[in-house]
C-alpha cells in the first residue's frame, strides 16, 4: 500500500488517473478520517493546494477500499523544499 511519497523528491512521476495537470499524489488516507471532528488528518496536511481524489489505489494499481487518495500542486511542493 502506498501512504506517501518521499515528499522531497517531487521528480518522482507517479501516475494516478486522477492526477491533473502540474500535481502529485502525496498519500492516501482513511476515509473514516474525514469523518473525525474537522478532519483532522487531511486538515493536518500543510499544503494549501491539497485536495482529494475519489479512489486509492496501490503500488500495484489495485484499489484499496475504505480509502482516498490526496494530490498537491507540484509548484508549492516545491517551494517548501527550496
Amino acid at each position: 500500500m502506498i501512504v506517501c511519497l518521499g515528499i522531497p523528491e517531487v521528480s518522482k512521476e507517479t501516475f494516478h488517473p486522477e492526477l491533473e495537470e502540474n500535481e502529485v499524489f502525496l498519500t492516501n488516507i482513511y476515509l473514516t478520517e474525514l469523518y473525525l471532528p474537522r478532519r483532522r488528518r487531511f486538515t493536518a496536511i500543510q499544503y494549501k493546494t491539497k485536495r482529494l481524489g475519489r479512489v486509492a489505489y496501490d503500488q500495484y494499481g489495485e484499489v484499496i477500499s475504505g480509502m482516498v487518495p490526496v494530490f498537491v500542486k507540484k509548484w508549492e511542493i516545491e517551494r517548501k523544499n527550496s
